[in-house]
């Protein structure tokens, strides 16, 4: 069975005057001023005026009203075959509707599911908010920063730690139903699918935990550290190694159905679509899923973004946002933000969504590549955006660090 009953993780129900933090007497004055100093008479200034008034006296200053939306996005890249697209849309130039700011870095990319937001933090917790409010649920102290993305799927809320853990929570309370100890520490970010969870640690193990024990179904090493997130597809786990190579795994077994060599060590998550896996390092490579032959790679561009899969494009990030035919690799648009970008693209319906380090939130015609529309917050954005039917999340870093929701029109 999964251990349980560790010491060392707790979980703390919240209400929603609760700050984010553990510092509670935090002296708050200079983030505020700067909120009041953006967002007051100033807000104008911004593009179409579209954060203005988002400071409410009345309260903490950081909430205009509560959202609404509808749709989930459980986990990294939105699905297990890390497409990066959406079944939901923000359809116009989305509004502020709440921020709730952090003490600490946040490096990971929030899920939603139902109406909670679920993303974790370097100062040790993983935090559940409400996401119609941006208000705390819960937290769950997990020992060791979490840069793991959390997943989720049914009732349960899956997140790796750098302790040196995998943990399985309750999704409504944070309650640890199972913990499973992994070699070192895991900085990727879980895979669910088919009751099973995967995902990999630093010393290069690859696990596959049952979702409602915790126990582990088979566990491969691999050739070099695994910062890279896994993704699954009809049958087979890929992922990629800091040795330059690309594993196909069976989901069942684990037995190793191809490995091939990337150009560059990776750790930026694989995407699966059509029976392709593309993997964007050193440019962008794409690779036969069921035999692992290279079909064609394109640029030597080191980026840190994982590839999107569009229906009719693959959208990569390195310093411009681009276009790829899935079958050539040939260009079939470019945009260039004012400010860099570091993330990857989030595509919903006709929109791809990327966020800059200026803090320019931007929503991208997916055909053409032309700007719809574009909206700005404090400081540069961290990790990939969520979006649902309705609404937008984003998490700002470093100096800023805060989770943003956004309604749509």
């Amino acid at each position: 069975m999964g251990e349980t009953g560790v010491t060392d993780d707790r979980s703390e129900r919240t209400g929603p005057t609760d700050a984010v933090s553990d510092h509670r007497g935090r002296d708050d004055t200079s983030s505020r001023r700067q909120w009041l100093c953006t967002f007051g008479t100033g807000a104008s200034a911004l593009l179409g005026g579209c954060l203005a008034g988002v400071v409410d006296e009345s309260g903490d200053g950081r909430r205009t009203g509560s959202l609404s939306f509808s749709g989930n996005s459980s986990m990294y890249g939105v699905d297990a075959a890390r497409r990066g697209v959406t079944d939901g849309s923000v359809d116009g130039q989305p509004t502020l509707r709440w921020r709730t700011p952090f003490d600490r870095r946040i490096a990971s990319t929030p899920a939603v599911v139902g109406d909670l937001l679920y993303v974790g933090c370097s100062d040790e917790y993983l935090y559940a908010l409400d996401a119609t409010t941006g208000d705390r649920a819960w937290r769950y102290h997990a020992g060791r920063d979490v840069r793991s993305s959390p997943a989720v799927a049914g009732d349960r809320v899956f997140v790796g730690s750098m302790n040196g853990s995998v943990v399985g929570l309750s999704r409504a309370d944070g309650q640890v139903a199972w913990r499973r100890s992994t070699d070192s520490g895991v900085f990727a970010s879980p895979a669910v699918a088919d009751g099973v969870v995967y995902v990999g640690d630093v010393d290069g193990s690859m696990y596959a935990l049952d979702t409602d024990s915790g126990d582990a179904l088979w566990t491969v090493e691999t050739d070099g550290p695994l910062f890279c997130s896994p993704a699954v597809a009809d049958g087979t786990v890929y992922v990629a190694d800091y040795e330059r190579r690309l594993y196909a795994f069976d989901t069942a077994t684990g037995r190793v159905q191809w490995g091939s060599q990337v150009d560059d060590f990776v750790y930026t998550a694989p995407a699966v679509a059509d029976g392709t896996v593309y993997v964007a390092r050193s440019g962008v490579t794409a690779f036969d899923a069921a035999t692992g032959e290279r079909r064609w790679s394109v640029g030597d561009d080191r980026t840190s973004c994982s590839p999107t899969l569009a229906d009719e494009s693959v959208v990569v990030v390195k310093d411009t946002v681009q276009a790829l035919s899935p079958a050539d690799g040939s260009t079939q648009w470019e945009f260039e933000p004012d400010g860099a970008v570091s993330t990857s693209a989030t595509v919903g319906s006709d929109i791809a969504f990327v966020g800059d380090s200026d803090g320019t939130i931007y929503g991208l015609d997916v055909a053409s590549g032309t700007e719809q529309w574009r909206v700005s917050v404090l400081n540069g954005i961290g990790v990939p955006l969520t979006v649902v039917a309705g609404a937008l999340f984003a998490v700002t870093d470093p100096t800023d660090s805060a989770v943003y929701g956004f309604e749509g029109p």
